[in-house]
């Protein structure tokens, strides 16, 4: 078997390894879709349930604890709103020495259920005003110590190379 033969075979066997690579990204692109689309699911499910549990149309104690819990940090969610807004007022209005009404602290995390998304109607977040970024300098380039490689270097490709150099080698000793 000859060099260009050899060199054609492990081509290849590289070839082969990428296609494969390349279907187990994908087939892992499309799980993180199906993951997600489990996840919009769930929230559906979610409102539904909760619209029902308010309704009367159905009843089950897991379930009441843990619309209770969302009817809670719905209702922490609103008072913080208020209170922002309270504060807002009170700046615009420059009556910044008046003592502020106290601020609750929130629960522990532990406590809280994980994040729901607000249901249809519920009262939008006030709008807020941001300032723009300050300006960065930019980041020093690094110099750096790589050696440039070609497209037949990698994993396998350096293995190939060397194959390749050896029988070259090989070769000229039988013919020189």
């Amino acid at each position: 078997m000859g060099l260009f033969d050899t060199v054609k075979l492990k081509a290849n066997a590289l070839a082969a390894d990428a296609e494969r690579a390349g279907k187990v990204t994908a087939a892992q692109a499309r799980t993180v879709v199906l993951q997600n689309e489990i996840r919009k699911a769930e929230r559906e499910l979610g409102h539904s349930a909760l619209s029902l549990i308010e309704s009367g149309e159905i009843a089950h104690p897991e379930l009441e604890t843990a619309a209770a819990r969302l009817r809670e940090a719905r209702q922490a969610l609103k008072d913080k709103e208020a209170e922002i807004a309270r504060l807002r007022r009170r700046a615009e209005a420059g009556d910044e020495a008046a003592p502020a009404a106290p601020i609750a602290e929130a629960p522990p995390a532990a406590e809280t259920a994980p994040p729901v998304e607000a249901a249809a109607g519920a009262a939008k977040k006030p709008a807020v005003k941001r300032r723009a970024p300050a300006a960065k300098k930019p980041a020093a380039k690094k110099p750096t110590s790589r050696k440039k490689t070609t497209g037949a270097e990698g994993p396998a490709g350096g293995d190939l190379i060397a194959e390749a150099r050896s029988q070259a080698h090989a070769h000229s000793h039988l013919t020189g």
